[in-house]
Formats: C-alpha cells, structure tokens, sequence
C-alpha cells in the first residue's frame, strides 16, 4: 500500500496499488461519458439507478448523488446588474411528481434578466412530519442562449420557494418558453450522511 499526503493536512491517505486498474476504468468511463453527452446534463431516471444499486449491493441515494456530480457544473460569470424592473409576468405551470407538486408562479422581468419564481409543495400523508425540504433541482430552459443561476431559497416544513436568475431576460410571451426542473449538479457538497440516533439511557 503506497501513502499520499493530504492537501492542508498533516494525516496519510492510504492507497492500495490493486484500485489503480480499477480507479483508471472508472476515469476512462467518465470520460468517453463525457464525450458522449457533449457537455448537456443527462441524468438516469431513479428507477435504473434502484435496478442497479440493487444489482450491485450499493446505497441507491449514494449512487444517484454519484451520477448527479457527472452533470456538467454551472458557470458563473459573476454578479449581474438587473437593472430596473420592467414588469411581473405570471406563469401558474404547475406539475406534481412523487407527491409533490412543483408550480412556477411568476417572472419578474427586469431590464438585464429576469427570476423565475418558484414553490415545492409536499402533500403526502407523512407532509406534517417533514421539518425541511431540500432542492436538488434547478431550472432550465429548453430554449438555447440562456444562462440560469440560482437566487435564493426559503421555506420550512413542506414547502418551500426558490428563485431563478436567468440572462438574457426571457421574452414577454412566455407561451413561447419551455421550462423544466432538472437534477443540479451544484446542489448538495456531499453525499447523503447516515444518521443514527443515540438516545438509550445510559447509567455509569
């Protein structure tokens, strides 16, 4: 086993010399992956990557994490000034998935861009139960030339609302725009945490 420092820290990182075959395949993989998707976001539907965690004897939240970071990272190019605000424009587009419903309400349409507004409603049985909810999705538009970041999100419980800051602004009649909301590479830094909960009684 060969040993690397690690950056910022004065703790080994050990390596065994039998991944390197194994570690090379995955990044020959990723690559002809890369290629292959052309730099668009394509991302398996849950149900293959079930199929193959189960196939394989993996956690399927940390496999559909994994496949989610193989999406292409969002560019900023840095802050943007919106200008004045020309206008409010509503959309009401809504669609429920998975017990949740999922409603663009409004764009705010400003002289150098526009937000999309958005709110998440859980509305399952265990709804009541739910303390916070967390999106892993951002917003896109099938039209090309537009460049979308996020612009905050609130909430608590089951629901929440977030915001889209999309450049150029988008057109007036937005009967002519196509929107969806698709996995974010962006979201979450880290893979699903397994919590256990230590709540026995302890006498010493």
């Amino acid at each position: 086993m060969s040993h690397s420092w690690s950056q910022g820290s004065m703790f080994k990182v050990g390596y065994m010399d039998e991944l390197q075959p194994i570690d090379r395949a995955i990044a020959e993989l990723l690559a002809k992956r890369e290629q292959c998707a052309q730099g668009k976001m394509f991302v398996p539907p849950r149900s293959l990557v079930e199929g193959w965690a189960k196939e394989f004897g993996m956690d399927p939240a940390l496999l559909f994490w994994t496949f989610r970071h193989f999406t292409p990272r969002r560019r900023v190019n840095g802050p943007v000034d919106l200008g004045e605000l020309q206008g409010i424009v509503p959309l009401m587009q809504r669609k429920t998935v998975n017990g949740c419903t999922y409603t663009l309400t409004h764009v705010e349409q400003f002289l150098n861009g526009s937000i999309v507004n958005l709110i998440a409603s859980l509305e399952t049985p265990e709804a009541a139960q739910v303390s916070r909810l967390e999106l892993h999705l951002t917003l896109a538009i099938k039209t090309e030339g537009y460049q979308v970041m996020p612009h905050g999100t609130q909430g608590g419980g089951a629901q929440l609302t977030a915001r889209f800051l999309v450049t150029p602004p988008l057109p007036t009649d937005m009967g002519k725009v196509e929107f969806a909301l698709v996995p974010d590479a962006g979201a979450g830094g880290r893979p699903p945490m397994i919590v256990r909960e230590l709540d026995d009684p302890v006498v010493f």
